[in-house]
Formats: structure tokens, C-alpha cells, sequence
């Protein structure tokens, strides 16, 4: 199996982190090999074999693992021990109609999956509170990483100052064609950062430069974000794309947990 991970949160004590790529796995194709997602056609129990060893090699385990149902919306909620196993066997049974999940609770993992969208891995910088977060176009236009942040400092009483956050691979301005419609709303929303123009010279939205906008906002500084530097559109020899392989594929998984 191979990883990326971030620099910033591996300095967080107390937190282990991973996002997948696509090798290692089981899954046959066009799922191959390493598939995360149990909602995209793939064998159960050929997700459950790949999630598995993931987790395993985290020092995690699947069954106390936590998956949200992610909706392409901007919802997020805390969850706890009581929580522990839910969408982590069965996608039926994930947290219903939320893309964001927080925890405080150890050795209770919080997972994402992703083909295209940005995972968000959120921690304090000492430990003890982590988030992982599902941002489409829709979730960003709607403010998934602001919500994560404004958890934080209410249910918590953090300061953003006091977090670190990845930003894992996804598709980038260069494959990201969207209507100009939705280009300019990102611009009215996000700034002339968040809008491009993709290979094709078509109008094209940058999620990572969105959700870094948001982010700013918020109070946490760049010097607390780190970004990865892969297009999954670009790079279907690492990551599964929804864009460039149709919806017929995997999805990567993001993982994020204070050890037990």
C-alpha cells in the first residue's frame, strides 16, 4: 500500500493520519485495487478486505472506524464511542446525510473516501480533537471547511490559531471543466483565486484554492494548511477519478484517528 501523508500532522502528538492510493488493494477492475467506497458497485467484501488493511497498517481498527454517508453537503457532526463501527462494515449504516465527522473520543477513526473531492484532515496541534471532512464543489460552495472550524471553536472553545490542516490530492483547475455559471459563482464566492481555466480552455473552479479561502476566514493561517500537490484527474496510475474514468471506479480513502 502507499500513502500521502502531511508533514503538519504527523508533527501532531497522539494522531495518525493516511490518505490512500489506489495499490495494494484487492478489488478487481475497474475498481483496482486498493477501492474504499462500499457504495460505488465493487464487492463488499473486497472493500472490507481493503479497509481492513489499511486500517490495520495504522494501528486502527475497522470495526471502531466511523464513516459518514457524504452527501455533497456542508453538514458535520461529533462523533463518539457510541458511534464506533458505524458505515465501517456497511454503507447503509454510515452517519445519514453528513460529509464532515469530529471526534474527541481515541481510537474511534474517523474515514472519508474520495474520487475528485477534497478530503480535509483537521487536528489540534496538540492532539486530543481531529476532523475529516468530504468537499465537493457543492460542500465548498456551502462551506464544509468553515463548518469544521466553527465546531471546533464552539463546541470546543479552540482557537484557530490552535489547528493544523491537509488538504489531500484531488482534481485540480487543469481537469476541472465546470459550467461558467459555476465558475462565477465560486468567484463571487471565493475570489478570482478559485476560478481558471482547465486544458481544455474551458472555464474551470479550483477547490483547493476555495477551500484555503474559507479557511483564511476562519482565522487559521497558511503556515497551518499543507496542501497535496496531485491532480487525481491527472494521476489515475495513483488515485481513482470520477472525472476521468467515469463513475465506474474507486474511491481513495482519507483516514484520520487519535490513537487509542
Amino acid at each position: 500500500m502507499e500513502f500521502w501523508r502531511s508533514s503538519l500532522l504527523g508533527s501532531v502528538p497522539g494522531v495518525v493520519h493516511a490518505v490512500t492510493r489506489r495499490r495494494g488493494g484487492v478489488s478487481r477492475p475497474p475498481y483496482a485495487t486498493l477501492n474504499m467506497g462500499l457504495h460505488v458497485g465493487d464487492r463488499n467484501e473486497a472493500v472490507i478486505a481493503n479497509r481492513r488493511r489499511v486500517l490495520a497498517a495504522l494501528g486502527l481498527a475497522l470495526e471502531r472506524t466511523v464513516a459518514a454517508e457524504q452527501v455533497h453537503g456542508a453538514q458535520v457532526v461529533d462523533v463518539t464511542e457510541a458511534d464506533a463501527g458505524r458505515g465501517a462494515l456497511r454503507y447503509d449504516d454510515a452517519v445519514p446525510g453528513v460529509d464532515g465527522l469530529v471526534t474527541v473520543s481515541p481510537g474511534v477513526p474517523l474515514l472519508g473516501y474520495f474520487a475528485d473531492c477534497l478530503p480535509l484532515l483537521f487536528a489540534h496541534r496538540r492532539g486530543g480533537w481531529v476532523a475529516c471532512a468530504h468537499a465537493g464543489w457543492k460542500g465548498t460552495l456551502a462551506g464544509i471547511a468553515a463548518n469544521v472550524v466553527d465546531r471546533f471553536v464552539r463546541a470546543h472553545g479552540g482557537d484557530p490559531r490552535d489547528l493544523v490542516v491537509a488538504l489531500g490530492p484531488s482534481i485540480r483547475p487543469c481537469c476541472y471543466e465546470v459550467s461558467a455559471e459555476l465558475a462565477e459563482r465560486f468567484r463571487l464566492a471565493f475570489g478570482a483565486q478559485a476560478v481558471a481555466r482547465a486544458r481544455s480552455g474551458k472555464p474551470a473552479v479550483d477547490l483547493v484554492a476555495a477551500n484555503v479561502a474559507l479557511l483564511e476566514e476562519k482565522g487559521i493561517h497558511p503556515s497551518q494548511i499543507e496542501i497535496a500537490p496531485d491532480c487525481t484527474a491527472c494521476r489515475t496510475d495513483l488515485y481513482f477519478s470520477h472525472r476521468a474514468e467515469g463513475p465506474r471506479t474507486g474511491r481513495i480513502g482519507a483516514v484520520i484517528a487519535i490513537t487509542p
